[in-house]
């Protein structure tokens, strides 16, 4: 079975992508990499959610070298619905490529 990362990495090289959303796809393939992506609960999203909000704003990170810091300044509703969308093109190109129902 495909795992989260092969899907994520698929969708990637399908398309092109602005840095913040290859910034939010790093957080997903972080969170659920390994699982292969249709074992990938409702339960599991709400919790990889919970720890982005948790987590807050970063600052830096933009350069390889750089290592993204928390703030302590929360994450805008908005923000968190960009996350919400970028996880559910993961999804819909997993089904595209059938190997979601």
């Amino acid at each position: 079975m495909m795992t989260f990362k092969f899907v994520a990495e698929a969708w990637i090289a399908s398309r092109e992508h602005c840095t913040d959303s290859l910034g939010r796809i790093q957080f997903s393939v972080q969170r659920f990499g390994p699982i292969p992506i249709d074992k990938v609960t409702e339960d599991d999203v709400d919790r990889a959610l919970v720890c982005l909000v948790n987590r807050g704003k970063l600052k830096g990170g933009r350069g390889k070298s750089s290592v993204a810091t928390p703030t302590g300044e929360p994450l805008s509703g908005a923000t968190v619905n960009r996350f919400v969308y970028t996880l559910a093109g993961i999804f819909k190109y997993a089904r595209k490529l059938r190997v979601l129902p």
